[in-house]
């Protein structure tokens, strides 16, 4: 592995080469050593930002309400409705943790104190994101890459919300801390160790794809092995990462340990029987999204046309590939990830997994100016960099806690969107059997089903548990035809509400054959 850096301390750390120093006393390199000595203002301004932006209101989405139906079942001690499916979480923890607040504060507060937990999370994670950022650079330099971590709006947001990817990133800045401890030998090389075996256990409980940031982890090595010649230790490098794979996914699985997952399924079918639609959608749909959208959304939270988006993003992926020459780990962290949203989906908050890498690779650039070029040119390279990155997501911050703090959420997020939603969800809860099941649109259900507490399906599939059926919210011509196909008959309206954009009438559905 690359040795990027050497220290004698943690606390105060010295780097093994100049690609973190700016020219000694340049304006670049006395702004950081001031940032290092206002470090704490910087720590209590960045708390006080985060407090601000504190609410118990619950921001709704598919995937924060799939956790909580989960956790809702682990506390009824049921089979979770969704099981051996996609919607299933693979990775359990956080329901787990909102199962915990339940237990201890009770039903009328777990939602509180659960986002109280991720806020506690997230603290946790930058504090982490520091010492890592100190074993890279000097106190300022790692002051400011938290500055810029903390402020990004992307991190900001989820911070506040019920979502798996936020304590992922947690295991991530563990696992980069201790690789990078490890290559430079501080302390203890087996703490070392398992201080990065917690980090990739963090991982694997929050999100199934740990095994993205374990494979380059495993490429890492394997680059390291063949620079040195050591081919021997390949091999059994090979083996070993087989049997450690092996048996995290039986621990994952239990007893289909040795079968495909759903999501491994998806990713099987994709690259065999799928694989020319993969490769469209992969050319056409998601590198698109990355060049001219999603990484501007990401990281610099602004929405420009994508011929701005990719002016602008296309500098930042350009330095994020230029880390393989720094540190091959946070290059094949980068590239890994990127390669599963390509053949998977892009979307804004997966960028979550390597953004205290991104603002690494953000930062190194003006360095490299100042020392390569003029302490003048490098003094405009900080500005444009700062300014770039910090006034947007700035703005947005802003912008997200006044929403936050308005006197109807709901009324507010998203135009509005989700207020309809709610009052579906209530009208179901008060005027449907607990046991029915409601069918919806895809966008919506899991939201409904948390909201209403009934179980509902963005597909027609009749259960011999119930006969009670009902159609609620846009549907789509395929689940009237597979409505058609069960000789069931569509009552009449019985609710309406609906928003600027959708209606969502409720209809009964009624068998003619009782299942």
């Amino acid at each position: 592995m690359n040795q990027a850096l050497q220290t004698t301390s943690e606390s105060q750390t010295q780097p093994h080469n100049n690609v973190f120093l700016a020219t000694p006393d340049s304006p670049v390199d006395q702004f950081i050593q001031f940032l290092g000595r206002k470090r704490y203002l910087i720590f209590i301004a960045i708390t006080a930002l985060y407090l601000l932006g504190f609410s118990t209101v619950w921001i709704p989405g598919p995937d924060s309400a799939q956790h909580l139906i989960y956790a809702k079942h682990i506390i009824n001690n049921t089979i979770h409705p969704y099981a051996h499916s996609v919607t299933d979480p693979l990775s359990p923890a956080l329901a787990y943790i909102i199962a915990a607040n339940h237990y201890i504060f009770g039903p009328d507060h777990y939602l509180t104190t659960t986002l109280i937990t991720m806020l506690a999370i997230t603290s946790l994670t930058l504090t982490i994101a520091y010492r890592f950022f100190l074993t890279c650079s000097n106190r300022g330099t790692a002051t400011l890459l938290l500055l810029m971590l903390a402020s990004c709006e992307t991190f900001y947001r989820y911070a506040f919300q019920i979502l798996a990817d936020l304590p992922f990133l947690l295991g991530m800045v563990i696992t980069l801390h201790a690789s990078q401890r490890y290559q430079l030998k501080i302390k203890n090389q087996y703490l070392n160790l398992a201080y990065l075996a917690l980090g990739l256990i963090t991982m694997i409980a929050f999100r199934s794809v740990a095994l993205v940031a374990a494979s380059a982890i495993f490429l890492t090595l394997i680059a390291y092995l063949i620079n040195q010649k050591r081919y021997k230790t390949l091999i059994f490098a090979g083996l070993g990462s087989f049997i450690a794979i092996m048996s995290l996914r039986f621990i994952a699985a239990g007893t289909a340990a040795f079968g495909l997952l759903p999501d491994e399924q998806i990713l099987f079918d994709r690259l065999t029987n799928g694989l020319p639609n993969t490769l469209s959608n992969l050319f056409y749909v998601n590198l698109p999204r990355i060049l001219t959208e999603t990484t501007t959304e990401a990281f610099f939270a602004f929405d420009l046309d994508p011929t701005s988006s990719f002016i602008a993003c296309l500098p930042l992926v350009v330095y994020s590939l230029l880390l393989f020459r720094v540190n091959k780990l946070w290059g094949f962290m980068i590239t890994m990830f990127a390669t599963l949203w390509l053949l998977f989906l892009v979307v804004d908050r997966y960028y979550l997994a390597i953004l205290p890498l991104l603002m690494i690779a953000w930062y190194l650039p003006v360095t490299w100016i100042d020392r390569n070029r003029s302490a003048k040119l490098g003094k405009l390279a900080l500005i444009g960099a700062l300014c770039i990155f910090l006034i947007p997501n700035l703005i947005y911050d802003g912008r997200f806690i006044a929403q936050r703090h308005t006197a109807n959420f709901i009324h507010e997020y998203k135009g509005g969107r989700f207020e309809p939603v709610y009052e579906l969800a209530d009208w179901l809860k008060t005027n449907t059997p607990p046991n029915a099941i409601i069918v919806t649109s895809r966008d919506t259900s899991l939201i409904i089903s948390y909201l209403s507490d009934r179980t509902t399906y963005h597909k027609f599939r009749p259960h011999k548990s119930t006969s009670h059926y009902y159609l609620a919210g846009p549907i789509s011509d395929k689940v009237y035809r597979q409505i058609s196909k069960e000789n069931a008959i569509i009552s009449d309206v019985i609710y309406t509400t609906k928003s600027s954009k959708d209606v969502y009438e409720v209809r009964k559905i009624i068998l003619s054959i009782a299942p």
